[in-house]
C-alpha cells in the first residue's frame, strides 16, 4: 500500500484517462500533477468537476491534450492562462459540460453503466459541443432528455490529511469530489500528509472519506496539496498563486517548472513552501484592511449590491451559490444570520458562521456549519425543484438573460476561453429563480447578443455597480437605478438600449444592513472583483 512519489506517477501511463479530486483551490492533488510532469508524461485526458493548477499545469506543459470539466481557473484570483492558451491554440480539446455531467459521467463509471440521465442543460450551447451528451428518448416515457456517456477513469489521483496504516483516506474539510473519483476510476493513487497510527485514525472514523479498498497506493507527501489548500492542515497559497499565474502569463512556464518544480517535491517545498506567505490572501488574518479597495468608504458599489441581494432573500428558504463568489456569499451569509435562509455553499458549508472567505468553495465555511451537503446533492436537490435561488455570475449577460462563461468568439477559433460556466447550465432550468451579479456594468460584459449560450433559464434579478434589470416580455429591463446614476450612463454602458421599466431609486443601504454585512464579512472581501472606478 505505500509506496514512493515517484513510484506512484510511474504507474500513470501515457494516455491514461485521469481523474482529479479536490476542487478549484482546495485539496488538488498538486504533487502528483507535478511528479507527472518532471516524468514527463504525454496524451493524458483530464477529468474533474472544477479545476485549478492541477489541469492548468499539465495544460501548460504538454502533459494533457484534453480536458473533460465544469470550470478551469483560479475563482476569485483570475483565470487559468495555461489552459486558456492551450485551447485557444488548439493544443487541448476542451470537453466542456457542467460540474453536474462531469459529476454524472463518473457515476455512470461508478456505476458500470454506460450513461446516465442528467437533468438541466435546456437551451445550451454546451448541448451541441460537448460529444459526451445526447438527447434521446427515455424508453419509459418515450419523453427526450439528456444523458451524458460514462466517463471511465484509468486513474484517479487524490490528497489527503491522513491516512491509515491500511490507507484508508482522511480528507478534512468535507468530500469535494473524492469519493466519486476513487469509486470510478481502475486505480485509485493517493498521497498524505502523514500516515497515523490505527488508534488515531480510528477514533475520527467519520471523517473518513476515502475506505482503504477503493486505495491501491499512498505516498506520504507533506505539503501535496500545495499551493491549493489541504483543509484541516493549511489554506491555499494565494502568493504563490500569483506568482505562479504571473509568470505563467509572461510566458515563462518552463522558467516556473525548472526553478520551482524541480527535480523532486523536497526542491519544490524548498523553493515554493518555505516561508510561504497569505500576504496576497484578502481573507488572511490582518489582512483584511490592506486589501479593501475603498478602506475609507462605508459604502461602495459592493454594499449596494450585496444589500440588494440580501433584501430579496427576506422570503428565500434555501438558496445556493458558487464558487468564485464572495459578494452574494456575503448576502448569503447574512440573512442566513438574519435567520429565515439556508445557505448551501459550494464548500459543502451549510449555514456556515465563519467570516466570508475570498474563495467560496474555502473549508473555513464548515467552521461552525451544523451540516455539510456536497455540490453534486445539490444539484441532485435542484432536479427535484427544491433550490428555490441559486446565485449566478458569468463574463458575460445578454438582454435575453442568456450566460456566457464559455468563450468569446467562436467554439472553434475563441478569441479569449472563459474558465467555463462551472454548474450554471445545469441549474438555471432547474431552480425555481437565478439571480446574476456582475461586478462591470460594460457593453462588453453586457453585449446584446452573447457569443456562446452557456446558461439560460429562471434568470428574474440581475443587479450590476449601475443598476438592476429583471426580465420584462422577455427582455432585461432596468427597474431600479443605484443612487447617484442616471439614465445616460446606463444606457452608454450597456450593449443593448435598454428598457426602463419605471425605475425607482434603490434605497441606500441602512446602517443596520451595513454592520450586518461587516459582521459576516468583517475582512469586506464582497468588494473584490470590482475595478476601482466600478467601486
Amino acid at each position: 500500500m505505500s509506496a514512493s512519489l515517484p513510484d506512484l506517477a510511474a504507474a500513470v501511463d501515457d494516455g491514461d484517462t485521469v481523474a482529479l479530486g479536490g476542487k478549484t483551490l482546495h485539496r488538488a492533488p498538486m504533487a502528483l500533477v507535478r511528479e507527472l510532469v518532471r516524468q514527463g508524461r504525454e496524451d493524458l485526458t483530464l477529468v474533474g468537476l472544477a479545476n485549478s493548477l492541477d489541469a492548468d499545469l499539465p495544460c501548460g506543459t504538454g502533459a494533457a491534450t484534453a480536458v473533460h470539466y465544469g470550470y478551469v481557473g483560479f475563482e476569485a484570483l483570475g483565470l487559468a492562462p495555461n489552459y486558456r492558451r492551450a485551447v485557444e491554440t488548439g493544443a487541448v480539446d476542451p470537453v466542456e459540460g457542467t460540474c453536474y455531467t462531469v459529476a454524472t459521467s463518473l457515476r455512470a463509471a461508478r456505476a458500470g453503466v454506460d450513461s446516465l440521465p442528467v437533468a438541466g442543460l435546456a437551451g445550451s450551447d454546451l448541448l451541441e459541443v460537448n460529444p459526451t451528451l445526447s438527447r434521446v428518448a427515455d424508453p419509459v416515457t418515450g419523453e427526450e432528455r439528456t444523458v451524458v456517456e460514462r466517463v471511465q477513469p484509468d486513474v484517479a489521483l487524490l490528497h489527503a490529511a491522513a491516512a491509515s496504516p491500511a490507507g484508508d483516506l482522511c480528507l478534512g474539510g468535507a468530500d469535494l469530489t473524492e469519493r466519486l473519483c476513487a469509486a470510478a476510476a481502475d486505480v485509485v493513487l493517493a498521497t498524505a500528509e502523514r500516515v497515523e497510527d490505527r488508534e488515531t485514525f480510528a477514533a475520527r472514523a467519520a471523517e473518513t472519506g476515502v475506505p482503504n479498498h477503493l486505495v491501491d497506493a499512498v505516498a506520504v507527501v507533506p505539503y501535496g496539496a500545495h499551493p491549493t489548500a489541504c483543509p484541516g492542515e493549511y489554506d491555499y497559497d494565494a502568493a504563490a498563486v500569483e506568482r505562479y499565474r504571473e509568470r505563467s502569463r509572461a510566458g515563462d512556464l518552463s522558467g516556473y517548472v525548472a526553478e520551482t518544480v524541480g527535480e523532486s517535491e523536497a526542491a519544490y517545498r524548498d523553493a515554493a513552501v518555505a516561508g510561504r506567505s497569505d500576504e496576497f490572501a484578502w481573507d488572511a488574518p490582518g489582512a483584511g484592511a490592506g486589501r479593501d479597495p475603498a478602506p475609507d468608504s462605508e459604502v461602495t458599489a459592493a454594499e449596494t449590491m450585496a444589500v440588494c441581494l440580501l433584501r430579496r432573500l427576506g422570503c428565500v428558504e434555501d438558496a445556493f451559490q458558487g464558487f468564485a463568489s464572495p459578494l452574494p456569499t456575503a448576502a448569503l451569509r447574512a440573512a442566513a444570520e438574519r435567520g429565515g435562509t439556508t445557505h448551501l455553499s459550494a464548500s459543502g458549508a451549510v449555514d456556515s458562521r465563519a467570516p466570508t472567505p475570498l474563495s467560496t468553495e474555502s473549508a473555513r465555511l464548515l467552521a461552525g456549519s451544523p451540516a455539510r451537503f456536497g455540490s453534486p446533492e445539490t444539484f441532485d436537490l435542484a432536479a427535484r425543484g427544491d433550490v428555490d435561488v441559486m446565485f449566478v455570475g458569468a463574463a458575460q449577460f445578454d438582454r435575453r438573460g442568456r450566460m456566457n462563461g464559455t468563450a468569446a468568439g467562436s467554439w472553434s477559433s475563441p478569441t479569449v476561453k472563459f474558465g467555463g460556466g462551472g454548474g450554471s447550465g445545469s441549474l438555471l432550468p432547474l431552480v425555481d429563480r437565478a439571480w446574476g451579479w456582475r461586478t462591470e456594468h460594460s457593453p462588453r460584459t453586457l453585449p446584446a447578443t452573447v457569443d456562446f449560450v452557456t446558461a439560460v433559464g429562471n434568470l428574474d434579478y440581475l443587479v450590476t455597480p449601475l443598476c438592476a434589470f429583471e426580465p420584462v416580455d422577455g427582455e432585461l429591463a432596468v427597474t431600479a437605478l443605484h443612487p447617484g446614476v442616471d439614465r445616460s450612463t446606463v444606457r452608454d454602458r450597456t450593449g443593448w438600449a435598454p428598457t426602463f421599466a419605471d425605475p425607482a431609486e434603490t434605497p441606500a443601504p441602512t446602517a443596520d444592513e451595513l454592520a450586518l454585512l461587516d459582521r459576516v464579512d468583517p475582512h469586506r472581501v464582497r468588494r473584490s472583483g470590482f475595478a476601482p472606478d466600478a467601486l
